[in-house]
């Protein structure tokens, strides 16, 4: 089951899974609507049996210097990165529960430790969603269930180009491999956590990336 609140990059999505679509569902959900995410992994528990893995990467990045920042601004970036997480988490973490077995990955970011200037509500989400990974790791054990957070460091996305293309830039020249992470890259890193080379590992933040003054 894949998901996403923008209809058409969601169907375009499923689109490259043409080989696969017999076994693939995609439906739209607004992660951050407590409700809409019940419903998602009600009928994703309902069509597949079960729910083995959980990769969670919703989230928006909006810049406003901190003493600018509307109350509307920073409260509908919690909704949907931290919110959202804590909906599907607690939702799913439910269907894991009662299996026994199951693996969570957040895709968190550096952000949520070394914070931001320009984007203090994303950083804050951030680091809500690293200590949201490490208490459900915490918790989830019990049940057999593991739970991982990825910083993927800057990676070549439209949410990361169109947040601000100059500190894009910017933050290339920073990184110290001198580029950014790619989707296939960042998926590489995924599949090591999804399977059974990473049966022993919990409540971690991956970091991939360095950048030169953080």
């Amino acid at each position: 089951m894949m998901a996403d609140v923008a209809k058409e990059e969601l169907a375009q999505t499923h689109e490259t899974c043409i080989p696969f679509q017999s076994l693939t569902k995609a439906q739209v959900c607004d992660v951050g609507d407590s409700s809409a995410v019940n419903v998602l992994v009600n009928q994703t528990h309902a069509h597949f049996g079960r729910i083995d893995v959980l990769i969670h990467a919703a989230g928006i990045c909006r810049a406003a210097p901190l003493l600018e920042m509307t109350d509307e601004q920073w409260l509908e970036t919690l909704r949907v990165n931290l919110n959202g997480s804590f909906y599907i988490t607690r939702e799913t973490g439910k269907i894991m529960a009662a299996q026994q077995s199951g693996t969570m990955i957040l895709m968190t970011s550096d952000r949520g430790i070394y914070g931001s200037a320009d984007y203090a509500q994303y950083a804050a989400s951030k680091g809500g969603m690293i200590a949201l990974v490490k208490s459900l790791a915490l918790h989830m054990g019990q049940y057999n269930v593991t739970v991982n957070g990825l910083n993927p460091g800057m990676t070549d996305t439209p949410l990361s180009r169109g947040a601000n293309p100059t500190k894009y830039d910017s933050k290339l020249v920073a990184d110290v491999l001198g580029k950014a992470t790619t989707a296939q890259e960042v998926a590489h890193t995924l599949m090591y956590l999804a399977t059974q080379a990473s049966t022993y590992t919990t409540g971690q933040i991956i970091g991939t990336r360095l950048r030169h003054g953080q």
